[in-house]
């Protein structure tokens, strides 16, 4: 996603600094170390006995360096993904790809599902350039027919039992942005079956399938040709090249003619 230059600059409103009645400056305690809500409690109560911890778990929940990390020290819903500050839950940075600063969005394990939920909502959609997604499930449902094949009772077992489903075969028919599936056909956690199909029910006219033959779910960057699909992607999306891509050995692609 392009990075407007209003982006840049902070536009959230800055946390009070003092709770009421307080007389430590909690924001300032807290950025000396980023500890967390427990440690960083203590160490206010001795400079002020009257701090609650309320107050400190405000200032530890809109700390960026903090909730950056993962896992956060303070946690949002469980369950949910339309969450607040929910972008932070991913790996966030300003990428410059020939010059140009994009925003990009990377995680590993439900990172795939969270982009999917996020692109498949018209009101996100339209400010996302494109999507890239690598080895992720259909559903959790899906996975936990894979994971627990031993047990037969799951077969069986309905979808409102599941706390999370993460339906991401479903959601895919309200993607629309141009989409980069990439494959690893080694993948022994999830089978590289679901990404065909997610592929498969992406409404987007512009998707592609990139399957690397020795690519396994945590090591499929590895494989030879990875890096060049991917720039040669973002070459098609933003309209600098029309030649398809040049495929190392072991990479096969699946695209519909016309696309990209």
């Amino acid at each position: 996603m392009r990075v407007k230059k209003s982006w840049l600059a902070s536009n959230e409103v800055e946390h009070a600094h003092l709770c009421e009645g307080a007389v430590v400056d909690l924001t300032e305690l807290h950025n000396k170390h980023h500890t967390g809500i427990d440690r960083t409690l203590y160490l206010a109560k001795k400079l002020d006995p009257e701090v609650s911890r309320e107050c400190v778990k405000k200032v530890v929940q809109c700390c960026d360096d903090c909730q950056s990390t993962d896992p956060a020290p303070v946690m949002h819903k469980g369950g949910e993904l339309s969450v607040e500050r929910n972008w932070q839950r991913l790996a966030i940075d300003v990428t410059h790809y020939r010059q140009i600063p994009y925003l990009s969005v990377v995680d590993c394990g439900l990172g795939g599902a969270v982009a999917v939920d996020c692109v498949s909502r018209s009101e996100i959609s339209s400010r996302i350039a494109a999507m890239v997604l690598e080895n992720t499930f259909t559903s959790i449902p899906d996975m936990a027919k894979v994971l627990f094949s031993n047990v037969k009772v799951l077969a069986k077992l309905p979808q409102w039992c599941h706390k999370n489903k993460y339906l991401s075969k479903y959601k895919m028919c309200k993607v629309v942005v141009p989409t980069l599936f990439l494959s690893g056909q080694a993948d022994s956690l999830v089978p590289p079956r679901m990404m065909m199909e997610l592929y498969h029910s992406c409404a987007s006219p512009a998707k592609r399938l990139m399957q690397f033959t020795q690519g396994s779910h945590n090591e499929t960057w590895k494989c030879p040709g990875y890096y060049q699909v991917l720039a040669h992607f973002l070459d098609e999306v933003f309209k600098r090249t029309t030649q398809p891509p040049v495929l190392h050995p072991g990479v096969v692609c699946f695209s519909e003619p016309e696309i990209l």
